[in-house]
């Protein structure tokens, strides 16, 4: 439900934090693709706070790691992936 309000006003991008934490795995799963559908189909950006890699290897795209309340780096999700940055 909380998706369907912040889609409504058709915002410019979506913004989630720790979208699929509380779930378990095999909705965990099946929710990361249906939001994939839901943001092709409305072409809109997401940036997601996650501290899980299966989200950031789901979702590609770039990866911002921060500490300490700054940037620490930045890679694309096929990179880290390579090159197993740890995200923490």
């Amino acid at each position: 439900m909380a998706l369907a309000r912040a889609l409504a006003g058709e915002p410019a991008a979506l913004l989630l934090d720790e979208p699929f934490s509380a779930l378990d795995i095999p909705l965990r799963q099946k929710v990361r693709a249906e939001l994939a559908g839901i943001l092709s189909r409305l072409d809109i950006p997401l940036v997601m706070v996650t501290h899980d890699p299966a989200d950031v290897a789901f979702f590609g795209g770039e990866v911002v790691r921060y500490g300490e309340g700054r940037v620490l780096d930045m890679h694309s999700a096929e990179d880290m992936r390579r090159s197993m940055v740890k995200v923490a």
